[in-house]
């Protein structure tokens, strides 16, 4: 084909890509220009090939790599490139984006996930082998002014699961496993390190990348062999934490600390938090519905809260998660002979108004406590702590009336510290009531559960 027809060829194919990106023309316009082209090169005696276009268009595409702008790609003598030498420059410039061979860590993100979370699955079936590992590699460690611990070292390798052994092939491999990794942290840690290195150094390089943290301290941590904290001041510092969405607190004495800056006004202070544990807490009064909380937990877990009362629990469920989805919650008692203790400012009348609640666990000494949770139409998963036969027939009652149309999982456990003789007459009218519970089973065809207390003697 002469030159002059092949300059003008490209010359059309340009004006056919310009119209494609022309937008001051309507579409119709726009389409007739094409079909004007196409007649064009008909008459310029263009082959319509897969060849001939895909020639046409490398040449575009070379023509403005090379000069900044779409000209005609030929030789210095004028003639025309040849498909096989355009494929030959189109195979160079490709050479030129390829810099090293292609691994693991060119796939894409999403599926280098994938491929972590079936080592993820594949570490938890780990878990007991490297426990006994770590467990045979303990020594015992003496500290100059505390008491002896026990503690995993690493007189060899480290022991690692799947994860962790994984991230070790390369360094650019590590770079992309290092947010899942970092994950969760657990303090006390296996990794023998001060704390001052970890607070300094790792953390510093690292933190970014926790989601997740387990800290169990002694209270007496900061304090001289002999002397006692009054007070928790790791709590001091929650309010920093403004992207925490779960927390779980164990045991802690009351502060006595009002105010700003007490525990649970650090607490309110946490934004973006959806799941809350409190477990043996005793700072806990009607004094956190005077702070301003986000109103974003779902899900909240009131456990053994020294003597939180019913009154108040009720106040400051409603104050500080009135949208929750799953409620546990779990009362201290004190027994006085056969009598169990019960709140005496509980107003009998008073409801638990949580439209979003659909998992309820309660343990409680007020046996128709279920009464107060009538409302809760949505309910779909319960679990009942019973201690006396009221508590087995106020469940019985709430069903019978079918109270949660929507009900569908029931557990009914007896208290851990439930135990009669076997010839008490109370054990017997527990059996009867568990038993009506065990035919409302089948006829409402509802998955439920029932353990039944300990009896000794004959």
């Amino acid at each position: 084909m002469p030159s002059s027809d092949r300059t003008a060829q490209l010359g059309i194919w340009r004006d056919i890509v310009a119209s494609l990106h022309e937008n001051t023309k309507p579409a119709d316009d726009r389409l007739d220009s094409i079909r004007q082209c196409f007649n064009e090169l008909d008459s310029e005696g263009f082959i319509w090939s897969k060849e001939s276009i895909f020639g046409i268009f490398t040449e575009l595409g070379l023509s403005k790599i090379s000069h900044g702008r779409l000209s005609p790609l030929n030789n210095s003598q004028g003639h025309e490139v040849s498909s096989v030498k355009v494929k030959d420059i189109t195979q160079i410039e490709k050479s030129k984006h390829k810099s090293r061979p292609v691994g693991l860590a060119d796939l894409p993100i999403e599926v280098f996930y994938k491929i972590l979370e079936q080592l993820d699955f594949i570490a938890v079936d780990e878990v007991w082998k490297i426990y006994k590992e770590k467990l045979e590699r303990r020594v015992m460690i003496t500290g100059p002014v505390y008491g002896n611990y026990m503690t995993y070292l690493h007189r060899n390798s480290p022991i690692l699961n799947s994860t962790q052994s994984f991230s070790l092939t390369s360094r650019q491999i590590y770079s992309l496993c290092r947010p899942w990794l970092w994950r969760k942290l657990e303090f006390p840690s296996s990794l023998p390190a001060p704390i001052d290195l970890w607070t300094e150094d790792i953390l510093v390089r690292q933190g970014a990348h926790v989601q997740t943290l387990k800290v169990m301290l002694s209270k007496n941590c900061s304090k001289p062999p002999g002397q006692f904290a009054k007070e928790e001041p790791f709590y001091d510092n929650l309010s920093p934490l403004y992207y925490v969405d779960r927390l779980e607190l164990y045991q802690s004495k009351d502060q006595q600390k009002p105010g700003d800056g007490s525990f649970g006004f650090n607490l309110s202070q946490l934004k973006s938090l959806s799941k809350l544990t409190l477990w043996q807490i005793e700072d806990i009064d009607v004094n956190w519905c005077l702070y301003n909380w986000p109103r974003t937990i779902t899900k909240l877990m009131i456990l053994e809260c020294g003597d939180l009362s019913l009154s108040s629990a009720h106040q400051i469920i409603h104050h500080i998660a009135p949208h929750l989805t799953k409620l546990d919650l779990k009362f201290s008692y004190k027994l006085d002979g056969d009598s169990w203790e019960i709140d005496p400012s509980w107003d009998t009348e008073k409801k638990f108004s949580l439209p979003f609640l659909t998992e309820l666990s309660l343990s409680t000494r007020n046996a128709h406590l279920l009464e107060s949770f009538q409302d809760c139409k949505y309910l779909r998963r319960l679990e009942w702590t019973y201690r006396t036969s009221k508590h087995c027939r106020s469940l019985n009652m709430m069903l019978f009336n079918n109270t949660w149309p929507q009900l569908k999982i029931l557990y009914a456990t007896h208290h851990w510290r439930l135990r009669l003789p076997a010839l008490d007459p109370r054990l017997q009218e527990i059996e009867d009531q568990l038993t009506v519970l065990e035919k409302h089973f089948e006829q409402a065809n509802m998955e439920g559960f029932i353990r039944r207390p300990n009896f000794f003697g004959q």
